[in-house]
């Protein structure tokens, strides 16, 4: 889990946020436009971490009520 967050995390953003820093140095205005993008994907990215992560704790819990259930 910690290396396939930590690959999410410098490869997604980091190429849009190369690419904005570039175009806002230059002074384009799409350069800000390509970092607001790039803050939206790391944001997109921590919430479906979190959703998922709570997804599958509840799931788990589901699965082990209804195995109880099962053997008692």
């Amino acid at each position: 889990m910690v290396m396939l967050l930590a690959s999410f995390w410098f490869l997604v953003p980091g190429a849009l946020g190369f690419v904005g820093l570039g175009e806002a140095a230059s002074g384009s205005v799409a350069g800000v436009q390509v970092l607001i993008d790039t803050f939206m994907s790391l944001f997109a990215i921590a919430l479906g971490f979190l959703v998922g992560t709570a997804l599958t704790r509840q799931v788990g819990d589901v699965q082990a009520r209804v195995g109880a259930r099962r053997t008692s």
